[in-house]
């Protein structure tokens, strides 16, 4: 089913850090951005905030591109929808094998076959986050702002009151509201444009 960004609600608040910390695990379920085709996978990275050349090559330990661990950032972005899982280390075998450039590589399943996309199309890119790198750098992503799937963040939101509690200065659509407001919001719409800032931002 083809991902439609157009009914988005828009949500900004600000949060104390240890709050803003917490919220960072809602990154585990994904947020959306938009890309084109021929463009390559580091490409792409790079453009996020925080992600720069050495932490995706010494930092990124495990990618996955629509459920397949690959090795080369170099490929092109390719199709209407592409899921991709960002992740530091992960512990035991499986992390020696979806390890990039792992030499337990070969136990893996066979490698993605990538389209050959000779023009520039949309794509609609789903990115999450685990482990480690939810917390470096959910923070620059919050306050850059993300797309989220309404249920994901009703359902977070709803399981954690204190979070909800610690939201502050809350707008939607530009309108001041409260928590239970945000929880309504995302029975309105299928996704919500969130931008969150910790309280110790001076901008």
């Amino acid at each position: 089913m083809q991902i439609d960004l157009t009914q988005t609600g828009k949500l900004t608040c600000q949060m104390n850090p240890e709050s803003l910390h917490r919220f960072t695990t809602l990154l585990q379920s994904g947020f959306y951005t938009k890309s084109t085709s021929n463009r390559t996978l580091i490409e792409f990275l790079l453009d996020l905030p925080g992600f720069d050349k050495d932490y995706v090559n010494n930092r990124l330990q495990t990618i996955f591109y629509n459920g397949d661990a690959i090795d080369d950032t170099s490929i092109t972005l390719s199709g209407g929808e592409v899921t991709l899982a960002l992740s530091a280390a992960m512990p035991g075998l499986a992390g020696a094998i979806f390890r990039k450039n792992s030499p337990h590589a070969g136990l893996r399943k066979s490698a993605p076959e990538m389209a050959d996309d000779q023009q520039d199309k949309p794509i609609m890119i789903r990115v999450k986050l685990f482990n480690a790198v939810a917390p470096e750098r959910g923070l620059d992503l919050l306050r850059q702002g993300v797309i989220l799937k309404s249920r994901d963040l009703h359902n977070f939101l709803e399981l954690r009151p204190s979070l909800r509690e610690a939201m502050n200065s809350i707008q939607l659509d530009t309108i001041p509201s409260t928590p239970e407001d945000v929880l309504t919001a995302c029975d309105r719409f299928p996704y919500i444009s969130t931008t969150i800032f910790s309280t110790n931002d001076t901008n």
